[in-house]
């Protein structure tokens, strides 16, 4: 009888841990939920394009618009961390936007689109060189509350050209229409 009870005891205890290897088995072990994935660093980016545009002192053609008004110069930026601060301040890892950005991609090109209307940012658009490196990125952003709303679309082609082109609707206010275009001239 004692060895009907240690043999019951023991098949207890391989019941036991069976079942709680099996709940342990079903418990995911990938990163938790609220870990982000990391998403291309565009800060950075923009970091390393001013100080490699600052070293590089190019001339640009930049042309600001003000509604109908339009001005161009040629000039040589003084101070780049200033004039591309707007795509700097772009951070496709803010955790504002953890969980709200939808990745498609293709060969060169990757789009993240908001699955969340109330964050500023709609869509981020990068397309990428036959080498991998970042060549081109589009900003959707659109910045919304009871007194006024803003659309903005950035463009930045890289050794080519920058926009930042900027609609904005002030409740009884006239809209405002403003862009800033600037266009690296080629050394020859």
């Amino acid at each position: 009888m004692c060895w009907y009870r240690m043999e019951k005891t023991i098949l207890r205890a391989v019941v036991a841990v069976a079942f709680t290897a099996s709940l342990l088995s079903c418990h995911s072990s990938n990163t938790p939920a609220t870990q982000k994935e990391m998403f291309v660093d565009l800060p950075h980016f923009f970091e390393e394009e001013v100080q490699r545009l600052t070293t590089e002192n190019p001339e640009i053609q930049k042309t600001v618009t003000k509604d109908s008004i339009s001005e161009t110069k040629t000039l040589r930026v003084d101070n780049w961390k200033n004039e591309l601060s707007s795509f700097a301040s772009v951070d496709l890892n803010k955790s504002a936007y953890l969980g709200y950005l939808e990745k498609d991609s293709t060969t060169r090109k990757v789009t993240f689109r908001s699955t969340n209307p109330k964050i500023d940012l709609s869509s981020v658009e990068l397309t990428y060189g036959s080498g991998g490196e970042l060549q081109t990125i589009v900003v959707h952003r659109t910045i919304k509350n009871s007194l006024y709303e803003t659309k903005e679309v950035l463009r930045y082609i890289k050794d080519s050209t920058y926009s930042l082109e900027k609609n904005q609707s002030v409740l009884l206010m006239n809209d405002k229409y403003y862009q800033i275009e600037g266009t690296l001239i080629a050394t020859k």
